[in-house]
């Protein structure tokens, strides 16, 4: 709070620039996303842990809504505040009614700014933290970071009603951010230099945030297709086939997981069935819109679920078989036990 000598009171017009620091970088993936990638900023203020699924890395061609942990974390209005001398404020002159509006009476109005001029003028620029990345194919939608408020340790600059409207509920010391990263198919690999950067300057450089890695994941495989904002995560695996029978259409499997994605000239990831008996007939990137067209969602993203037809032979054994996923750049991934043969 500042008191001039005529008695023009401003209070909480600026913050303390810190330094944000920097715990760990997380996204959704498998059933993970489709349930839950949109998830609003007001329910992030509990533990996320158990929506954001996948700690330390992003895979190539794929675009996620990353979950920033760490703390000081800035979103508020940082423009130049005016000079009260300038023309343009709207509180009245003392004693009347009449606005200030020119420079002709700056010397009357002078200190007698009200606070929700003063607010409206200082708000002209509301920003979020500025992300940027070392590696070639990784970037950062501005539009889409999202500072997530926590109301029982976050510290709010609004003080009233009125301000708390007109400033849009900056604050300050936040322990969450998101934001939608994309990673081209051709991305650098490697370690990646993440620097984010407050509106009033705060900065974190941190090397090794996260890895590009070319390694998709299969978290579960599933005889239908897992309806959006299903309401829970699906962990356990049934996809399977009977001796016999053909898998196509309405009646294919889906391989839940990550980094699905092809190479620009339609070449789609491979999907191999081990043991004998049983041939893909088909692989398709699923386009499941993992969330609702809001800010916060990397809706329409399709590197999540891959579609699968398949044909088994009536003298295909039975039992278990693992699924090796292979991308056109030639990274692969097995996971074991994640298909069944049946008898009919």
């Amino acid at each position: 709070t500042m008191t001039n000598g005529d008695s023009a009171v401003f209070s909480n017009y600026f913050s303390i620039s810190q330094a944000p620091t920097f715990t760990r970088l997380t996204y959704t993936s498998g059933t993970n996303r489709i349930v839950a990638d949109n998830v609003s900023s007001t329910t992030l203020s509990s533990d996320p842990t158990a929506n954001f699924n996948v700690e330390g890395k992003l895979p190539r061609g794929a675009t996620r809504r990353v979950l920033i942990s760490g703390t000081g974390f800035v979103r508020g209005s940082f423009a130049s505040m005016i000079d009260p001398n300038i023309s343009g404020s709207t509180a009245a002159v003392p004693g009347g009614s009449s606005p200030c509006t020119g420079a002709s009476g700056a010397g009357t109005c002078f200190g007698q700014r009200s606070a929700n001029s003063l607010v409206s003028a200082a708000v002209s620029a509301t920003t979020t933290p500025k992300i940027t990345f070392s590696n070639a194919g990784v970037s950062v939608a501005d539009a889409l970071t999202t500072v997530v408020y926590d109301t029982g340790t976050d510290l709010s600059m609004a003080s009233t009603g009125t301000q708390s409207a007109a400033i849009e509920s900056p604050f300050i010391a936040t322990k969450r951010l998101t934001a939608v990263v994309s990673v081209t198919p051709g991305a650098t690999a490697g370690p990646v230099t993440m620097t984010v950067t407050n509106p009033d300057g705060g900065q974190v450089i941190v090397p090794n945030a996260f890895i590009v890695d070319g390694t998709p994941t299969i978290d579960v495989t599933q005889n239908s297709l897992i309806a959006t904002g299903a309401g829970s995560f699906v962990t356990t695996s049934n996809a399977s086939i009977k001796q016999g029978e053909v898998k196509a259409a309405s009646t294919s499997i889906f391989i839940y997981g990550s980094g699905f994605f092809n190479n620009g000239d339609g070449r789609v990831p491979q999907v191999l069935i081990s043991g004998t008996g049983v041939r893909v007939t088909s692989v398709r990137l699923s386009n499941v819109n993992p969330g609702t067209a809001t800010a916060l969602s990397d809706a329409n993203q399709n590197d999540t679920v891959l579609r699968v037809e398949l044909a088994a032979e009536s003298t295909a054994p039975t039992g278990t078989r693992d699924i090796t996923i292979v991308l056109p750049d030639g990274q692969s991934i097995t996971k074991t036990g994640v298909f069944t043969v049946n008898a009919p």
